[in-house]
């Protein structure tokens, strides 16, 4: 049986899909860097189009090559393909069976229904026969291109890429569904997911893939000539190794270290006895900013104090959901699945950290022991709930401005908070102050609510609590050896995966700088080069449209237009601190290997933090992304930059010898979205200042021109725009050009640039059909998408109404 279409999910909701399976090829993430932004130039066009001319290759070879007859696709007397014939046909099967099949139901008709059906497949074949016959007939042709009397020259790419590319969109299986009634079911259907229950989109698994290759990591060549610059490059590797791949046989130097810190070294505040008085929620946001902004613990939210846009200006607070709940909350689901389960699970980390109890008070032990599954609970949920909204209204203004959703706490603990967090970093040489009024950006009100939801749930001090418990979860269960094997013990393979995920968390979000640096040492200066250029193209073709935005108020659209002309893209750090003399500046000279992961922990923490004490270095080191699994491009608003993941070089976004199709399709959008999302932060900035309020009344996707007043714009953004902006990108870079995947022969190079877009945006609805609302709405919203796909007017992707955002 077909899956359902999306007029039917409307009712009954996305079901599996029955049929034919196959794995994705598995390929190692190799990493890919850059050098530092050239000039914006349109020589992007020469890179993805450029190679040897097409032509036969000699087997084995991996270029590219024009195979007479291998192309299903044309030209008939109006202009169609014969490939949108073959779509035809497949639909009038379709239909054909359907109602064949009621005929067959009953005996009386069933053999009349055999004789109408045999004679229509007679029919069918025929057709199907001619159609085929056209192309071959015109196969060493040239065909026209849209109507107009430009020729294209049709090529198939044969790269190993290009062939890895096919496998993963899966579209060389059976399709059951017509692209045309439910395009994210065509594509998403063939999704084959390799980490059920822990990731359900595929950008979380395309991260999860690269964290867990963290696991593999090697020694890296050093070429430089500063002092100790090998250990710097090994510094990951090293922290990998000692939490995961060769653990010391004995933890007991790393678990003192780890109780000692807790009970009367830096770490104390987190310590049970520091609450013998009534505790406050002061004190809550002060340990979870302290851990977040200091000791790179996000626990709550990451907090970061960054330059807003230049070096010399004053510091902004940025404060955004962090996503490793999504992690912890799958966790505590596992460990709480019954009351013993999670007894069990308490009391192992009783006795590896707390010395049987003795080493802690008795309200914390019997928090731990009784009120822990619950709170817990409550906290995942609201922080999960806040990291997958989908509206990410953003409150930008003075730190006292937060009461209105944080009543509990004042402008000055705020300030207190980040005072501590931030102890020591030092503005044009004199260390930074902080007041009620100062600036904070918080990337999500969704995320402020959770956290004022949670804490009008508990007291103060089952929150503090909770904080120390979490602490304990995430870094003392990578310390204690028994602690790190009981997630095997206890729960298999998914107890693997989170021991990997967990060290390379840590190794992630400790050295970013240093992976960024490896990747970019890893490719040629050309190649980095057309990235940058693939980049800069987007971002110039959404300078030309947003500036014709007529539905935008002034203000904003010269807001968005400044942006756009002072921002970019950063995947890799400054040539400065790539090499072993900057990466020192940013790492330090040494850290402590002798005892085990927690040693290395403690002593990386510590270097950062001195060379963290500029409001500059911050800069440096915040400007690189760091690991999300719900998105692989970020808009910093302090640093108003675009940041994207080495992970986003990688398959299914880039490949390094791709078509313009699979480029725009997958880096191109890709970027292009976490664009057009900063391009809405700025308009958000931009209506709250002027209307001197710290919610904005204004949203990009405002912008949004819908003949249907009651199509939800919100649904559309970033998607649309984004979709708009990187066709265009792709168009200008193919130049009419049809280069076609080997495999997909029957799709054009359009199609493929439709299908890796909606593959990026593919998901798991939580009933095990793999879908996208995202890509549906965009699709039928996309006047060439439906002519790319020979769609019938009126057909659920090519309604007559439309909705546009870019179009002046």
């Amino acid at each position: 049986m077909p899956p359902q279409t999306e007029g039917a999910r409307a009712q009954a909701g996305p079901q599996p899909e029955p049929g034919p399976g196959a794995s994705l090829a598995s390929s190692a993430h190799v990493p890919v860097g850059s050098r530092p932004a050239a000039a914006k130039s349109s020589a992007v066009a020469s890179f993805v189009s450029s190679g040897p001319k097409p032509a036969v290759q000699s087997s084995g070879s991996h270029g590219r090559e024009t195979v007479p007859g291998s192309s299903l696709k044309g030209t008939t007397r109006d202009g169609d393909s014969a490939e949108s014939g073959a779509f035809c046909t497949w639909r009038l099967w379709t239909r054909l069976r359907k109602k064949v099949g009621v005929l067959m139901a009953s005996s009386d008709e069933g053999n009349t229904a055999r004789i109408i059906l045999s004679g229509a497949l007679a029919a069918i074949v025929v057709t199907a026969l001619v159609l085929l016959a056209v192309p071959w007939a015109f196969s060493g042709r040239d065909v026209k291109h849209n109507g107009t009397n430009k020729t294209v020259a049709r090529s198939v790419c044969t790269t190993p890429d290009c062939t890895t590319h096919t496998v993963v969109l899966g579209m060389n299986r059976t399709r059951y569904v017509d692209p045309c009634n439910d395009f994210s079911l065509f594509v998403c259907s063939a999704w084959i997911q390799k980490l059920p229950g822990i990731s359900n989109t595929l950008t979380g698994q395309v991260t999860m893939d690269w964290i867990q290759s963290l696991a593999n990591l090697r020694a890296m060549t050093y070429t430089g000539d500063a002092s100790g610059g090998e250990s710097v490059y090994n510094r990951a590797r090293q922290f990998m190794t000692l939490c995961l791949v060769k653990r010391p046989k004995s933890d007991e130097a790393g678990v003192q270290a780890f109780k000692d810190i807790l009970s009367r070294g830096d770490l104390a505040f987190l310590s049970p006895q520091q609450y013998r008085t009534a505790p406050s929620y002061a004190r809550l946001i002060e340990n979870l900013a302290v851990l977040s902004g200091k000791w790179l613990v996000p626990l709550w939210f990451r907090l970061e104090l960054l330059p807003f846009g230049a070096s010399d200006n004053a510091p902004l607070c940025v404060l955004s959901p962090e996503p490793l709940v999504l992690a912890y909350r799958r966790l505590h689901m596992i460990t709480s699945s019954s009351r013993e389960l999670y007894r069990q699970y308490v009391e192992a980390f009783v006795h590896a950290l707390y010395d049987n109890g003795s080493a802690v008070t008795a309200d914390y032990l019997k928090f731990l022991r009784q009120d822990s599954i619950l709170v817990e609970a409550r906290v995942f949920n609201a922080l999960n709930e806040a990291v997958l909204a989908k509206d990410w209204t953003a409150v930008h203004g003075r730190l006292l401005d937060l009461r209105e959703f944080l009543p509990r706490l004042s402008g000055s603990d705020w300030a207190a908070a980040l005072l501590k967090a931030f102890d020591g970093t030092l503005q044009g040489g004199r260390p930074i102050t902080i007041s009620p009024g100062d600036g904070i950006h918080a990337k999500s009100r969704v995320h402020l609510e959770a956290m004022n939801k949670v804490m009008a749930q508990h007291t103060a001090l089952d929150l503090l609590h909770h904080t120390a418990w979490w602490f304990a979860q995430q870094i003392g269960s990578l310390t204690s050896n028994a602690l790190f094997d009981a997630f095997v013990t206890r729960y298999g393979e998914f107890g693997r995966t989170v021991q990997v995920v967990a060290c390379a968390f840590q190794i992630a979000v400790t050295y970013n700088v240093l992976l960024a640096a490896a990747n970019y040492a890893a490719v040629s200066g050309s190649e980095a080069d057309n990235i940058t250029k693939s980049l800069d193209l987007i971002q110039s073709l959404a300078l030309k449209k947003v500036a014709l935005v007529s539905r935008l108020k002034n203000n904003v659209r010269d807001a968005l237009v400044s942006e756009l002309k002072r921002t970019g893209g950063i995947i890799w750090p400054t040539v400065t601190h790539t090499n072993a003399a900057g990466l020192q500046q940013v790492y330090g000279e040494t850290v402590d290997n002798s005892r085990g992961f927690f040693g290395h922990w403690l002593s990386s923490r510590k270097e950062l933090q001195n060379s963290l004490r500029t409001l500059h270095m911050r800069s440096v080191v915040g400007r690189i992304y760091r690991v999300d699994t719900t998105a692989l491009a970020l808009y910093n608003p302090a640093l108003r930059a675009i940041q994207v993941s080495t992970a986003a070089l990688d398959t299914p976004f880039y490949y390094r010898s791709g078509t313009a199709a699979m480029l725009f399709g997958g880096l191109g959008f890709l970027f292009a979205r976490g664009m057009f999302q900063g391009l809405d932060v700025v308009t958000q900035i931009t209506d709250s200042t002027a209307g001197h309020s710290p919610l904005a009344k204004t949203r990009l996707a405002d912008a949004a021109s819908c003949p249907d007043p009651n199509v939800d714009k919100g649904a559309l953004f970033p998607y649309l725009p984004a979709l708009e902006v990187a066709h265009a990108a792709y168009l200008e870079v193919s130049n009419g050009k049809d280069e076609r995947l080997r495999g997909m022969e029957q799709y054009s190079e359009e199609q493929v640039f439709f299908l890796t877009m909606c593959h990026t945006l593919c998901e798991e609805d939580g009933r095990g059909s793999t879908w996208s609302p995202a890509c549906n709405a965009v699709a039928r919203n996309f006047a060439p998408f439906a002519r790319a796909f020979k769609c019938g007017g009126g057909s659920a992707m090519h309604p007559a109404r439309k909705c546009s955002f870019l179009n002046a």
